[in-house]
């Protein structure tokens, strides 16, 4: 077969395929399916109070500028984090004059055996694993989005 019947056959094959997608597509069936899909979208949102995700390397620290650019009531950092982003907090504060930003000793909470954490406003951020026993590339933070949890967080740690 020559190679211009080939591509002929193919590209007749690929036009039928795509407007059986289109006709699809288009059709009353998948518009109905497409709307169930977004009224259970829609209550799911609704209903989500937390998110959680893991952070891994550079990562940790872009969220954490994230989280503290966007703050909008408190942040609650441990002395050693507070430390390494001391201008970045700085300028938060200069800023932003309504945010409350707590520094707490970790040591006293490392005697408590509890990690080390962050909380800004309704996120948490927890360090599970010690700086000195990991490189920065293949350090871990959990990032945890609740109301409920960030306040428990924040009256553990005033303790």
């Amino acid at each position: 077969m020559p190679p211009k019947e080939v591509l002929e056959n193919v590209s007749g094959q690929i036009a039928k395929e795509t407007q059986k997608h289109i006709s699809y597509i288009s059709s009353t069936s998948f518009s109905n399916m497409i709307s169930s899909l977004q009224e259970v979208h829609e209550s799911a949102a609704e209903t989500n109070e937390g998110v959680v995700a893991v952070l891994r390397g550079k990562n940790i620290q872009k969220h954490l500028f994230y989280l503290f650019k966007n703050a909008k009531r408190e942040i609650l950092i441990p002395s050693s984090e507070a430390k390494e982003h001391s201008d970045f907090l700085d300028d938060i504060k200069n800023k932003q004059k309504n945010i409350k930003i707590s520094v707490f000793n970790e040591e006293t909470n490392r005697q408590k055996s509890m990690p080390r954490m962050c909380v800004v406003d309704e996120d948490v951020v927890i360090f599970p694993v010690e700086p000195k026993d990991t490189h920065p590339d293949y350090n871990l933070g959990i990032w945890i989005k609740h109301k409920n949890l960030a306040s428990f967080s924040k009256k553990l740690l005033s303790a």
